[in-house]
Formats: structure tokens, C-alpha cells, sequence
């Protein structure tokens, strides 16, 4: 063997052992990149659509700068039978223009975005929607070959993901495939099994109880809303954070949280009774979670004459340094061509969660 042979053979062998370069992800919202709350259809599975996504730079878990050459999404849920249909797509990324970001993006896609620096990253294809049954990060869409699209969150520039999908082998029909997503709110689930008591007004239906999950947010004021459907009597919203299961006694009326905090007032002339109750803006309140419950004055009801509704469990929504937002349009007759597309719908603390790597 000559020595030109042998050292060529060297390489070969060095570069065979040597160890696979690991991908750098960084992920948008950061809060969610375990798991979104929430699902969504477009732009994937809608009819011809144009899309925009709008990422602070602070929304990403990574700041360092990657040469980004795949994007990828997640099935939402548990995953299932969704998938196997071919969309038509192309996909740019440009940083947003000078001073916009997901709070000011406007509902026109040419100014979200730095014309300049927008690169088409993968030309017109035609993509088959995987059949998953998980929620791995196994919706991939590599860049075309050399489009790679440099991005470091660090340097402050805000980005922009645009998706045009031109048709679909649906008849250009929107079909569902439920891809992870997310958006700013809290959540609110029922204390455990009791629901409540019988109210007097309509017979043995339970007082409600509900909050508005869109005001469950640092900074806002949350709005819970009940009603005993019995006109204008005493009505109380309690706080606690601890969750009891006392009786009231001769009654199955229950009280299902401590008694921490009382909001006492009187309900309307329809027996509905309304509570605004004020959330601090102190960042570090984000997801905490609380438990409420109302109470009803109803003389008819039983012998206590108190009716009480089903708690909840309030979480309140994350604390977030970095948001993003969409703005999308559609035509629902499957003829129209998203690159015609000016303006669409916006939609603020929303998106489908993302995944960038090299």
C-alpha cells in the first residue's frame, strides 16, 4: 500500500469513528416546550393558506445563534390516527421588521417582515402529513439543500416563519391533523367530584360556577361569574388553597375550599352574581393556582337555606419573557392562491409550538 493510499484510508476510518455532531434545538414559546395547551389545524391541514408566525427573540429556550436548516412540530395530545394526507407548502424565514414584534405585528404579512433578509428556505413541495402516534418531534421539515438560515435569538432580532400550503390531495378541503400549540391562558378544572348542591330555582339544578380562562393572567383582572337563579339574594365567591370536604349540616351542600378570602355581594335580578377579581402584575405569580367556590343564599333550597356550587382549581398563566403571535388567510373554496394573499386575521399569545435546529 503507498503511503497516498494508506493516509486517504486513514482519513476514511477517522472520520467513520468519529462521533456524530449533536443538532442544537431551540424551541418557541420556551414555556411550553414540554407540552402546548391547546391544538390547531392551520396552516397545515387548512385550504390554500398563508401563514405567519411572529417569535420575540426571548421566546426561544436557546439565544446562541444556529445555522437553522430544519423546522419541526408535534403532534398534540396523545397522537392517533391523524396523518397520511399531501399538502402543497413553501416555507420563508426573515427577521421582523424594525420595531415589530409578536405585541405589534399587524394583520398586513409585508410589514411583520424584513423583506431583506426573507429567505425561501424550502421551494414548493408537495408533503405527506405524518401518521404519528406520539407526540415526539417527529413532524419534520428540512430546509432545501444549502438554505440554511442563520438565527441567534441574542442578537435581538425578532423572527418570522411564514407558510404558504397552496392545496392538499383533500380537494384543497381543510381536514384535521391537530399539530401542538399554545396560547396565553390559564386553566380551570372542577375540585374534585362534587358539583354542587340543588338550588330551589330551577329544581335541583346546582348553583354555576365558572371563570373566564383568558383573564386568568398576571396583571389582569380575572373574571369568575356564578349564579344561584334565585333574584337578587346574597351571594359569596370564597379563596382558599386548600382543598376540604365539609358538609353542611341537614343538607348535601358542601364546602370544598378554605375560607381564606370572602367576596360577598348580591346577585342580580336573574340571580347571576359576578366577581372581578384583580390579579397583582408580580411576575412571580405565574402559574400558581388558587381554589374558589360560591355560595348562594336560597331559603327554599334546604334547611340552612345556603346553596353552594362546584369549586375550582384556578392556574394562572405562565409568566412569559417572550411571546409570539399569527397571522393567517385562507380561502375556503380551494381555488385561491396564498402568494396573492396582502392581509389576514391576527391572533396575539397564540402559535403552534416550534422547533429549530442545524
Amino acid at each position: 500500500m503507498t503511503t497516498k493510499s494508506f493516509c486517504a484510508l486513514s482519513l476514511v476510518l477517522a472520520a467513520a469513528a468519529a462521533p456524530a455532531q449533536t443538532p442544537t434545538y431551540m424551541h418557541s414559546p420556551k414555556e411550553f416546550v414540554i407540552d402546548g395547551n391547546t391544538n390547531n389545524n392551520i396552516p397545515y391541514s387548512w385550504y390554500p393558506t398563508r401563514y405567519q408566525q411572529v417569535y420575540d427573540a426571548a421566546s426561544f429556550d436557546v439565544q446562541a445563534p444556529i445555522k437553522a436548516a430544519n423546522l419541526y412540530y408535534r403532534m398534540a395530545g396523545s397522537g392517533g390516527s391523524y396523518g397520511g394526507q399531501v399538502v402543497e407548502l413553501a416555507i420563508w424565514l426573515g427577521f421582523a421588521a424594525k420595531g415589530v414584534d409578536a405585541t405589534s405585528a399587524t394583520g398586513t404579512f409585508a410589514s411583520n417582515i424584513d423583506a431583506t433578509s426573507q429567505k425561501l428556505v424550502v421551494q414548493k413541495t408537495k408533503f405527506n402529513m405524518p401518521k404519528l402516534p406520539n407526540t415526539n418531534w417527529d413532524i419534520k421539515l428540512p430546509f432545501d439543500s444549502g438554505a440554511v438560515f442563520v438565527y441567534g435569538p441574542v442578537l435581538g432580532q425578532n423572527l418570522v416563519i411564514e407558510t404558504r400550503v397552496y392545496g392538499n390531495d383533500q380537494s384543497n378541503k381543510n381536514f384535521t391533523y391537530p399539530i401542538d400549540a399554545w396560547q396565553h391562558i390559564g386553566t380551570s378544572v372542577t375540585n374534585g367530584t362534587y358539583t354542587g348542591c340543588p338550588s330551589s330555582n330551577p329544581k335541583g339544578a346546582p348553583p354555576s360556577h365558572s371563570v373566564s380562562t383568558s383573564t386568568l393572567k398576571i396583571g389582569t383582572t380575572a373574571s369568575f361569574t356564578g349564579s344561584g337563579y334565585v333574584a337578587s339574594t346574597p351571594a359569596v365567591m370564597s379563596l382558599g388553597g386548600t382543598t376540604l370536604a365539609l358538609t353542611m349540616p341537614g343538607t348535601s351542600c358542601q364546602i370544598v375550599n378554605d375560607l381564606l378570602l370572602l367576596f360577598p355581594g348580591l346577585a342580580d335580578a336573574s340571580g347571576n352574581y359576578a366577581v372581578p377579581l384583580p390579579i397583582p402584575n408580580d411576575n412571580s405569580l405565574g402559574s400558581i393556582s388558587f381554589l374558589t367556590q360560591m355560595f348562594f343564599f336560597d331559603q327554599a333550597a334546604n334547611s340552612v337555606g345556603i346553596t353552594s356550587s362546584r369549586g375550582l382549581v384556578n392556574t394562572l398563566a405562565p409568566y412569559m419573557t417572550g411571546v409570539t403571535c399569527r397571522v393567517y388567510s385562507g380561502d375556503s373554496t380551494g381555488l385561491g392562491n396564498p402568494d396573492t394573499f396582502t392581509s389576514g386575521s391576527i391572533t396575539r399569545n397564540y402559535g403552534l409550538v416550534t422547533r429549530l435546529s442545524d
